[in-house]
């Protein structure tokens, strides 16, 4: 008998100019948001995992992370849609 377990394969997009936050999981778009915030202006380093609020840092996350892309443009649905493409597993006797 084979089993496994996969963890869930999210991906957010940010499309600035339709103005939506768009969400992935396992190739299918889970949910979609009206982002009418205003443009971010971040500087320094991409860093995840934990929170930077009024110069330090704090709220630290209890987990992994694995295979993190980020993009200069927002990803057309079907680039998003198949992240990593579809783990295939064959059960071998």
């Amino acid at each position: 008998m084979l089993t496994s377990t996969f963890a869930p394969e999210p991906v957010g997009v940010f499309d600035a100019d339709a103005g939506q936050l768009l969400l992935y999981v396992n190739g299918r778009l889970s949910a979609t948001k009206a982002y009418t915030g205003t443009d971010w202006n971040a500087v320094g380093p991409v860093q995840f995992g934990r929170r930077l609020y009024q110069g330090a840092y704090g709220e630290y996350a209890d987990g992994r992370l694995s295979d993190v892309r980020l993009y200069p443009t927002a990803l057309p649905p079907a680039d998003a849609a198949a992240p990593g493409g579809n783990a295939t597993l064959t059960q071998l006797d």
